[in-house]
């Protein structure tokens, strides 16, 4: 039986900030969204079944997690912006667990190897600079592709909604397309990043061991796991063990060698909607608010695209913001080995010479 609190609905439009022109949005799986009102205590969740918003009273702060998980609602990421009078326009997107408290850009990787490429430019280091860089932008881009993902699953939960789809629906709109391509694009981001960490890993961590062999520097992490399984050199270092561990073939769960899998398919041997029996996305019922559905837009991928029995299946989403946030846990291990800490310009209100409204 679900959690007994008290609400209202009105007809969908995205409840309003504090601030007429800033907005503050919590990404949802399925496509759904929510913000957290802390001044009354409220969760406002849209958009439903009905294609209303709901407004639920909390008695605290911690409710708002376990009403989520009673419908089967994962926390994509938030976004937050400004409104403009032609266009929205995104200031800052978290990707959980990177969400809570305080923004510390020490925490945030992209952020992060950002830091060490001005670390590496200001010692003249031109290789590190580069590989930071690119690093940096790969991670990135990571995190663009996945805020493109629920703004298209949004977009066709409101198209399904709006049709009177029903729990079970499988449907498509002319601008399906674009979700699959969000998720093409996202794996191709990911590719870029491990193997642009793997170039750090080798030109600054197993530098001296590749030198040794007198041959091409690998430069790519299938290069770097294959050279360094056969001079033996990965298994003494705990970043090399890591790598073995997330890149086990004999493992179904290896996530880096479910990603890497998923990465060469779309890359060499077919698109993505190849995982898909048909290009169809599913309307399906996760739950309840009170008296008020829960319907959620789904595109089901395998969980473990090398197995050949039949895998788990996981929404897209979900399972892309586990990649992120594996890759992202990776990317700050490696980041923590290079010869320079990371230099973080952080704004202070000291820098702040002047704020104006602008109309």
């Amino acid at each position: 039986m679900g959690e007994a609190f008290s609400s209202s609905t009105e007809d969908f439009g995205d409840p309003e900030g504090s601030s007429p022109n800033a907005f503050k949005v919590i990404h949802l799986s399925g496509g759904l969204r929510c913000s957290v009102q802390l001044d009354d205590q409220r969760l406002d969740i849209w958009p439903l079944a009905s294609n209303q918003s709901l407004h639920i009273k909390l008695k605290n702060t911690l409710q708002f997690v376990s009403i989520l998980k009673s419908c089967g609602l994962d926390v994509i990421g938030i976004e937050e912006g400004i409104l403009l009078p032609q266009r929205q326009f995104t200031a800052l997107w978290q990707v959980s667990p990177h969400i809570v408290g305080e923004i510390d850009p020490k925490r945030m990787p992209a952020s992060f190897w950002a830091g060490v490429k001005a670390a590496a430019r200001e010692a003249k280091n031109i290789e590190l600079d580069s590989i930071s860089s690119s690093i940096a932008f790969s991670l990135t881009a990571m995190q663009r592709h996945l805020l493109a993902l629920s703004r298209e699953y949004n977009r066709e939960l409101h198209v399904a909604l709006e049709r009177g789809a029903k729990r079970g629906s499988r449907f498509a709109s002319v601008e399906t397309y674009d979700l699959w391509l969000a998720v093409h694009a996202f794996l191709l981001a990911a590719g870029s990043a491990r193997d642009y960490l793997s170039q750090a890993l080798v030109a600054f961590v197993f530098n001296n061991e590749v030198a040794k062999a007198g041959k091409k520097p690998p430069d790519s992490m299938a290069g770097l796991l294959k050279h360094g399984k056969k001079l033996s050199y990965l298994d003494r270092h705990p970043i090399g063990r890591l790598l073995i561990e997330v890149t086990d073939e004999a493992d179904a769960e290896a996530w880096l060698a479910n990603l890497s899998a998923y990465r060469n398919i779309i890359t060499h041997q077919a698109p993505i909607t190849h995982f898909s029996q048909s290009n169809l996305l599913e309307l399906v019922h996760t739950g309840a608010l009170g008296q008020h559905d829960v319907l959620q837009v789904a595109l089901l991928l395998p969980k473990e695209p090398r197995s050949s029995n039949e895998a788990p299946l996981v929404d897209a989403p979900t399972m892309m913001k586990y990649y992120n946030e594996k890759m992202m846990d990776l990317a700050l291990e490696i980041g923590k080995l290079m010869p320079y800490p990371a230099m973080i310009t952080e704004l202070t209100e000291a820098d702040i010479v002047r704020i104006e409204r602008l109309d």
